[in-house]
């Protein structure tokens, strides 16, 4: 399921993540497994659902809040590492089963 509906116009994420006070962070930090949903590069399959996703990445690297929250300094790494990569950045990922020898 694609969950980037939530952030279709016109309420693009940079208006949710940049407010005053970090009230946004705290509220997506409390919803369990947003932030695993954002560093996964496999959840969107569309240009378009990737560039949603990086502007928001661009949104929570940008919130000075940010290295405050729960995970501190490494969630933020973690989102300025994802900035540097790109939004059409794809780990590498091996196809077909994995064998032992």
């Amino acid at each position: 399921m694609n969950e980037l509906f939530l952030f279709s116009p016109p309420c693009p994420p940079k208006h949710i993540f940049l407010q005053d006070g970090g009230w946004a962070l705290a509220a997506m930090d409390a919803f369990g497994g947003f932030f695993e949903y954002v560093e996964n590069r496999f959840t969107e399959n569309t240009k378009q659902g990737k560039e949603w996703k990086f502007s928001l990445i661009e949104a929570l690297a940008a919130n000075p809040y940010m290295a405050s929250g729960s995970a501190g300094p490494a969630r933020l790494s973690k989102l300025r590492e994802m900035l540097k990569e790109g939004p059409f950045y794809m780990p590498y990922r091996p196809e077909g089963p994995e064998t032992a020898d």
